[in-house]
């Protein structure tokens, strides 16, 4: 099975398998540790689990339902468009003349609820219920602000609507053009997770910052880069 981009591969019945550069550029080097949404034609909704095996990203438990209702085959191009990082849209297309075939009780498309999420079960996995999905900005710069502490830490809330919320490399750049590495880390107090940018002892050296000040950065999600002016 052929996929568009050559961000997807299809690998046997079970698994389809994302590619490297996809993940570095479009999700900054992450796996999701919740499950995500695959949304298609007639309001169908699955959720998926996405699992890193040998050092590669494949989406697992769910694929063979998506597989079987869809009626896929070797004979038809997935395309997957990446909405979020816990959203994907999925288009099937057909290689051959023969069309895709839906099963009989979707031949009528009824105008159904878009933002009712559909509770699916699995195979290996009975019962999996959707996690909830955090809405993120349409903008795809966001701005935060810091206190120069020991700490740097980010709003939970802010985080994880944002996709910060799991350990990720990030880049600070200023308008000079001057760059520093930085990372986001994972803190945990009494079960609860915190999130904070580590590695930025050299920036603030470099910057002159005065302990207990603020200052605003812009987020750009598309880069993984922090913007300071």
């Amino acid at each position: 099975m052929n996929l568009a981009g050559d961000y997807f591969l299809y690998n046997g019945w079970l698994d389809v398998y994302v590619n490297r550069l996809f993940v570095h550029h479009s999700m900054l080097n992450t796996c999701p540790s919740d499950p995500v949404l695959v949304r298609s034609t007639a309001n169908r909704k699955w959720v998926v689990r996405m699992d890193v095996l040998d050092h590669e990203l494949f989406i697992t438990i769910g694929w063979s339902r998506i597989k079987k209702e869809m009626s896929i085959t070797d004979d038809h191009l997935l395309v997957f468009e990446m909405v979020d990082f816990k959203t994907f849209d999925l288009s099937v297309f057909s290689c051959k003349p023969a069309l895709l075939t839906f099963p009989p009780e979707r031949g009528v498309i009824n105008k159904e609820p878009t933002d009712e999420l559909i509770k699916v079960s699995d195979d290996e996995i009975p019962n999996l219920v959707a996690a909830p999905v955090f809405e993120q900005s349409v903008d795809n710069e966001v701005q935060v602000t810091f206190v120069v502490d020991n700490h740097y830490r980010l709003k939970k809330k802010w985080a994880q609507i944002h996709g910060l919320d799991r350990k990720m490399d990030l880049t600070i750049k200023d308008s000079a053009g001057r760059t520093w590495e930085v990372a986001i880390g994972v803190e945990h107090s009494q079960g609860c997770p915190r999130f904070n940018v580590t590695g930025t002892r050299e920036f603030v050296r470099d910057k002159q910052l005065v302990y207990g000040s603020l200052f605003q950065m812009i987020f750009v999600k598309s880069k993984g880069m922090l913007l300071f002016n």
